[in-house]
Order: C-alpha cells, then sequence, then structure tokens
C-alpha cells in the first residue's frame, strides 16, 4: 500500500489538524472481513424435546398444540426464566430456531445501515448468530408455531482471537502517528492525547479480547505501534450530554426525539472533562441516535426542552515524552 508523507505536501509542514485527520482516516481505512450475523442448517441433528421444570412429560417436535399450550401457560405462570443476566464477557447472541412448521415470522437483522432477511420457515431447523448491538425485527407468523432458544454467548477473560495480526504495521496509520509524534511540544514531561470512538456498544465490563470486526483490527492496529513509538492505548468510557430544544415533539415518541437546537454540549472522559476537539471522528458524535439516558421537560405550547446523555466506548491514544 502507498503511502504519504504529510511533510511534503505542496512543500509545506503540515499542521496538528492535518496529522490529527490523518490519524483518523488511517483508522477509518482499517476493515476487518468479519461479519454481523450469519444463519444457516444444523449438518448434525437429533431430534430434540422439551421439559418444562419440574413437568417430566415431554413435549415433542414439531410442535403442537397442545405443546405450545403448555410452553405458553407456563410462561404465564413464571416458571420460564426470561430475563437474561448481565454476564461480563457477553459478546455474541445465538439463535436456534427448533423444529417447528410455520410460516411467516422471518428475522430482519439490521446493523450500521446493512440489512440480512432470515427465513425461519423455508429453512427448519437453523441458528442465527449475531452481534448484541443488531437491531432485530421479527416478522407476523401467520400460521403453525415458532418456537426458538436464545442463548448469550461469552468469552473468558484471558482469551484472545483476533481478526488481524496484533504485529501487523498498517502503514497509512504508521506514517501518521510517527509525523504527529513529531508535532508534540517536546517539554519535558509533556502528554497528548486523541480519543476514538469504537463503533459497537459494550459494556463496562469489556477487555480488548471482547473487541468485534473493525474495532478489533483498528485496536490490533494500535498496540503494534505502542512496541515502536512512546504511546499508551487504553480503552474508557466517554460520556456526551447535550442539552437543547426538541421541535414537533409527540408524547408517543418521548424517548429519542432529536435536538433541534443544541443549547449547550458537555465531553467527559472518565469523569474528566475534555474537548471536542480531542475525538478524532467527533462526526459520529452526532446525529440521530438513541441515547443512553434522558430527561425531557415540557413548557406548553409546544415547547420542550431536552437533556440526553450518550455513553460510548473510546480508545484513547496517548504520547508520552518523558525526561
Amino acid at each position: 500500500m502507498a503511502t504519504t508523507d504529510l511533510g511534503h505536501q505542496n512543500g509545506n509542514m503540515p499542521t496538528t489538524n492535518d496529522l490529527e485527520i490523518a490519524i483518523n482516516d488511517a483508522l477509518d481505512g482499517i476493515k476487518s472481513r468479519g461479519v454481523f450475523s450469519c444463519f444457516g442448517r444444523p449438518h448434525h441433528l437429533v431430534d430434540p424435546y422439551i421439559c418444562i421444570g419440574s413437568d417430566v412429560t415431554p413435549i415433542l417436535l414439531p410442535l403442537q398444540a397442545d405443546g405450545a399450550a403448555r410452553i405458553v401457560r407456563a410462561s404465564h405462570q413464571g416458571s420460564l426464566h426470561t430475563s437474561a443476566e448481565k454476564i461480563p464477557g457477553v459478546f455474541d447472541r445465538l439463535t436456534v430456531c427448533l423444529p417447528c412448521k410455520h410460516e411467516g415470522g422471518d428475522l430482519v437483522l439490521s446493523y450500521h445501515g446493512v440489512t440480512n432477511e432470515v427465513s425461519t420457515s423455508t429453512t427448519n431447523p437453523m441458528f442465527i448468530a449475531q452481534y448484541l448491538d443488531t437491531t432485530q425485527e421479527m416478522r407476523e407468523v401467520r400460521s403453525g408455531y415458532r418456537l426458538a432458544l436464545t442463548y448469550n454467548l461469552t468469552l473468558p477473560g484471558l482469551c484472545l482471537e483476533p481478526s488481524a495480526s496484533p504485529d501487523y504495521i498498517n502503514p497509512p496509520l504508521d506514517q501518521s502517528v510517527k509525523q504527529w509524534l513529531r508535532s508534540v511540544p517536546e517539554d519535558s514531561g509533556a502528554t497528548t492525547e486523541l480519543i476514538y470512538k469504537v463503533e459497537h456498544k459494550y459494556t463496562d465490563a469489556m477487555g480488548t479480547w471482547a473487541l468485534k470486526t473493525n474495532d478489533l483490527s483498528r485496536t490490533n492496529a494500535l498496540i503494534a505501534l505502542t512496541k515502536i513509538y512512546p504511546i499508551v492505548v487504553y480503552f474508557a468510557i466517554m460520556e456526551y450530554e447535550v442539552y437543547g430544544s426538541v421541535e414537533d415533539y409527540c408524547q408517543k415518541y418521548k424517548r429519542h426525539q432529536a435536538i433541534t437546537e443544541i443549547c449547550s454540549e458537555s465531553l467527559s472522559l472518565n469523569d474528566l472533562p475534555i474537548e471536542r476537539d480531542r475525538v478524532l471522528n467527533v462526526g459520529t458524535l452526532d446525529g440521530d441516535r438513541e441515547p443512553d439516558w434522558d430527561e425531557v421537560e415540557e413548557h406548553g405550547r409546544g415547547r420542550v426542552d431536552a437533556i440526553y446523555r450518550y455513553c460510548d466506548v473510546v480508545g484513547s491514544l496517548y504520547a508520552i515524552l518523558s525526561d
């Protein structure tokens, strides 16, 4: 891959802003070959049956009306565990559609503008694996019964399965970080920080081993550079809070109503305030996205003010100059 020395463009030395843009572009350009969802038919299948709680009478598959009634009755009685525990290391969701004859009930999986539609009626039984932050919609079951088991998949804390070699040096990123370091003031003990927001949503209980696709590939590229340059890479939770007015407010759509006029905003990293220009891909903070916390206040006559707070995982790149 060809690289460009920013220091020789138009015969001028690059500005700090030029170098930061170059680092952001280099990180954006690192892509993974991974996908957000996959599905298929199991190669080996043992005819399953279902037992509920202490009821030893099995429910045979394909599911019939009497078996479906027993499952519904048990769920109404609270004997089925329906809430998933928040387990550290959860990275994926696995759904197994059991042998059940039905029409409809297809799944529509969406992620970052890409959509996969999965027909559970034509391929049955089948498995579906997807990221936790994938948007999922299930079509109406027009006839028959659709029965599925859902599992949270986890990785142990010491497990690392990188999608790209952690020793691979990405040429554009290497070039831009090298020149950025040259621009850092040489004051004794000076520290400069750059922040890059990752694509996926993660829980607080995460490590680099839990990163997905592009996030993992970009992290590996940064970590590889820590072995060459005086930089440190770590992950943290960045809070972005914005306050402003909401137009065309409707009580039905109270949550996730876009703020049309921003009055104030603030950014903090590990509870310490930071400047907006420290975030390389600052454009990803804006736009119409679901807040992690909100507070809406109605003033009458259609005037509504809102506070939205977003919690994002970010990678922080420190350049450290010692004595």
